[in-house]
Parts: C-alpha cells; sequence; structure tokens
C-alpha cells in the first residue's frame, strides 16, 4: 500500500518544521553566549573599576557611584537572565533537532518505499521528539521570537526548495 498524499504532507511540513527549529535555537543559543560574554565583561570592568575607586586612582575619581551601580545591575542582569545556563540547555537542543531534522530528511527520502502504517509510526516518533524537545526548552525559559522564527523559516525553506523566493510567495 502506496503512502497517501496527507501522510506526505506532514513528513514534508515536520521536515521543515525541524530545519526551522535547528536554526531557531541555534541562533538562540549563540545570542545567549554573546549576552553571557557582554555581562561578564562588564562585570569584570565593574570590578576594576571598584578596585580603583577603593584605591583612589586618580581617573576613577567620583565615579564611585557609577560604578557601584553597574556592578549591582549587571550582577543582577547576570543573576536572573542566567545565560551560562541557557546557552549550555538551547545548544543540546539545537543538536538534538539536527538529529531529528536529519531523522525527517531520512523519513523523507524513505517515504514512498514504506507503507502507511510505518510511515505514519515513524512519524509519531519523531513528533514525540519534538515535544520532548519543546518541555526542554520550556523547562529553562526559552523564549524564541517572532521574526527570528520567521528569518529561520525562510533559511530552512530555502535549504530544501532552493528557488525558493519568499517575496513570489507573498505576493
Amino acid at each position: 500500500m502506496q503512502v497517501r498524499e496527507n501522510t506526505l504532507d506532514d513528513i514534508w511540513d515536520g521536515l521543515l518544521d525541524a530545519a526551522r527549529l535547528t536554526r531557531c535555537y541555534d541562533r538562540l543559543a549563540k545570542y545567549h553566549g554573546i549576552g553571557r560574554w557582554i555581562t561578564r565583561t562588564i562585570l569584570a570592568l565593574s570590578a576594576v573599576g571598584c578596585l580603583a575607586v577603593i584605591s583612589d586612582w586618580e581617573p576613577f575619581a567620583g565615579a564611585g557611584v557609577v560604578i557601584a551601580i553597574a556592578l549591582l545591575a549587571t550582577t543582577a542582569v547576570d543573576l536572573v537572565t542566567d545565560f551560562s545556563k541557557k546557552r549550555v540547555v538551547i545548544g543540546a537542543i539545537a543538536r538534538d533537532y539536527a538529529r531529528v531534522e536529519n531523522r525527517w530528511r531520512q523519513l523523507n527520502a524513505q517515504a514512498f518505499e514504506l507503507t502507511e502504517q510505518e510511515a505514519r509510526r515513524r512519524i509519531d516518533e519523531l513528533i514525540e521528539r519534538h515535544e520532548r524537545l519543546d518541555d526542554r526548552a520550556d523547562g529553562v525559559g526559552v523564549v524564541t521570537y517572532n521574526w527570528l522564527n520567521k528569518r529561520c523559516g525562510i533559511e530552512a525553506y530555502r535549504q530544501y526548495v532552493p528557488n525558493y523566493n519568499p517575496k513570489e510567495l507573498h505576493a
């Protein structure tokens, strides 16, 4: 028995969704890494500034309050955002989504050789993996942005449909 058209559509949609999410989480991991670097750099500079104020180093005379506020504010931001932990978890999720994308790609390539039941079973298995990854992301408070989702969706579609032009589609 041949795989039905709606099953083929589900495979294609799953492949594109996994490709979009792989790119989205990869970018989010990079953004969190940049955020971590910025907060840690400001913390280090503020700590040096505090030492300069304490030692009465002339270029920092009168800047003690500003440096103390910068140090306190950046410490609070670092504690609240927890960029380090999120970067590690989001990076792991991106790698897992890359594996899921690869499995969708394999399923897409084998779709015409499978029975309807086998295709459905594999689709359900991949959807279950997708849901587990989403739960992991929700567990650490990952926020995705519409502009990033849209951009990554276009990139994913371009990968699998090389002559894709989004302006033609939305004209």
